[in-house]
């Protein structure tokens, strides 16, 4: 589903359109995906991101139906000998690159809205195309669309660029959604939310959907990688803005925590193998580019960005940015463009301390020792088979610390780790590192020091929660430490209650339970202590969905009935 194709469905409703091509009960629809070198299937090109064109770009079509492209029309003409047929010419684009033209034919009608925010002296006409019948289902995607275009062009200081933001929910996409300047397009399932029978976990994933392409019309769009090695100028700011984006517009929502849950741990295992990738990689070729849209670039670019932007600060990492995208607004940038901005605007030199991160593959893991009022901390690649080499060993990764201890329960973001071990002076009443799960790194605690912790809970966020858990898990997945001493820290974790910490700690003890699938009685105890560990929160929540409950009240249910299943519960 490359090119410029066609799309079969169901009509949801009688097509209007009689010239709509069918076949038996189905329709179809036509629409393009050129990302990242199939814009050449469809007209001959210079088919590379930094070769950038204008286009001037004309449709004929049967007049019945209707044309969208990345430009709003410019004029509708009639087809000379040629009955109820219209040529729709729209008007000339910026200055883009070749995979992001689009255009699509079909029988589709539209929702609008406009954005709060002035654009040329107007409101921004935003709309949601889809196949007829299915208009009724674009409001949660359509108002969340206008919200996220004022925000990200009130945060970044740059103003949406084109005259108007169109959205298509196409049928048949092999892709989640393709952020084609102007005109996105997205797999139906990915933008559409009928409020009668969707279901509500739906809600969030389209509201992320919608903010991460609307996020590329500033990062890929407006300012281009200049090639495919530097995807994650892409690919990782639209993740990272997407999650912000939600999380500005539904605090409620906790989207940071989940990000530390989801985001981050699926980032965590994707770079814990021995055959990750960096996430600057060099491509010869379009055939090799595919490979690149992965966990790498997307959620651990998008987890490198977040650390980065707390240890300067969130003000002060979007002052960079702005300034890199008026910089390179039109034309094309590398990672070093960036490192410029964000150094100039911080007045520190960036590229000396996240360039690691950033070249090399893999993550550190920071291991504790602990003497009277100091601790030692060093570091060394984390691989999930516990088995790294001097060669898997060479890289020295600027470790912010986040160092929080009782004395004044600070979180002292300017402790950093720069060597292969350091130590430091701290109240071994109680302290944490990595506060917040901010940094891209696990970290090991001796086991007495897992217990001081486990002991005083209330001191800890839900994302230090849900760190602490994950990291635990991992240390004994890996050899660093043994099973016990994971499952001796999830019983502090009886009585939690947070979703994200309850999904955390089940889904990891799957993981060692895992392990011993095939030793049965190992097995069997481990059913045992997982229904021990859940049977509070079970009676709480109850075993059936009861009238009025929250969300997330739901979703927790859910989980812990899952685990009840898979450790054999009686019920």
């Amino acid at each position: 589903m490359t090119g410029f194709y066609r799309s079969k469905y169901t009509p949801a409703a009688t097509p209007a359109a009689a010239s709509t091509l069918a076949s038996d009960a189905s329709h179809y629809m036509l629409s393009t995906f050129f990302e990242p070198g199939y814009a050449r299937m469809a007209l001959p090109c210079f088919d590379e991101p930094n070769l950038k064109s204008t286009f001037d770009l004309a449709i004929e079509i049967p007049e019945d139906q209707v044309a969208l492209s990345n430009m709003p029309v410019k004029k509708i003409t009639p087809v000379v000998d040629k009955q109820n047929r219209v040529l729709v010419t729209f008007e000339r684009s910026p200055i883009m690159s070749t995979y992001l033209l689009a255009w699509a034919v079909g029988d589709f009608e539209y929702a609008e809205a406009l954005t709060d925010r002035l654009y040329s002296g107007r409101p921004l006409p935003v709309r949601v195309y889809t196949t007829r019948g299915l208009k009724h289902q674009t409001q949660w995607a359509l108002q969340h669309a206008t919200k996220f275009i004022d925000y990200f062009s009130e945060i970044f200081g740059v103003d949406y660029p084109l005259p108007k933001s169109d959205i298509l929910a196409v049928h048949e996409f092999s892709s989640g959604a393709m952020e084609n300047w102007g005109l996105v397009t997205y797999r139906v399932s990915a933008i559409l939310f009928d409020e009668q029978t969707s279901e509500e976990r739906f809600r969030d994933r389209i509201a992320y959907v919608v903010a991460h392409e609307l996020a590329h019309q500033w990062f890929g769009n407006l300012v281009t990688m200049d090639w495919w090695d530097d995807l994650w100028l892409n690919e990782g700011f639209a993740t990272w803005a997407g999650w912000l984006a939600v999380a500005h517009v539904h605090p409620d929502w906790e989207f940071w925590t989940r990000f530390v849950n989801e985001g981050m741990q699926s980032a965590f295992e994707a770079d814990s193998i021995r055959a990750s990738h960096p996430i600057l990689v060099q491509v010869g070729n379009d055939s090799a580019v595919s490979q690149l849209f992965d966990l790498i670039n997307y959620r651990k670019g998008a987890s490198i960005i977040r650390m980065l932007a707390s240890h300067i600060g969130l003000n002060t990492f979007l002052d960079g940015i702005s300034l890199y995208l008026r910089r390179h607004a039109y034309g094309n940038a590398v990672t070093d463009n960036l490192w410029d901005a964000l150094s100039e605007v911080s007045k520190v030199e960036v590229r000396d301390f996240v360039e690691p991160w950033i070249q090399n593959m893999g993550f550190p893991v920071a291991s504790i020792e602990e003497n009277e009022n100091q601790i030692t901390v060093r570091q060394a690649r984390f691989l999930s088979t516990g088995d790294v080499t001097l060669e898997d060993d060479t890289t020295v990764w600027w470790l912010p610390l986040s160092l929080e201890d009782v004395s004044d329960k600070r979180n002292t973001s300017s402790i950093t780790l720069t060597q292969k071990q350091h130590t430091f002076n701290v109240n071994k009443e109680f302290y944490i590192i990595n506060t917040n799960a901010i940094g891209f790194y696990k970290v090991h605690y001796p086991p007495e020091r897992l217990s001081i912790i486990a002991s005083q809970l209330d001191r800890l966020s839900t994302e230090d929660k849900i760190y602490i858990i994950s990291s635990a898990a991992d240390m004994a997945f890996a050899g660093f430490s043994n099973t016990a001493t994971f499952l001796d820290l999830l019983k502090a974790f009886a009585n939690e209650t947070h979703y994200r910490v309850i999904k955390q700690a089940l889904d990891s003890i799957h993981v060692v339970r895992s392990i011993f699938y095939y030793d049965h009685a190992i097995k069997k105890g481990l059913d045992k202590y997982i229904l021990r560990l859940i049977d509070k929160n079970l009676t709480l929540c109850g075993w059936d969905t009861r009238p009025g409950e929250d969300y997330n009240t739901t979703l927790t249910r859910s989980q812990l009935l899952l685990a009840a299943g898979i450790s054999g519960h009686p019920r």
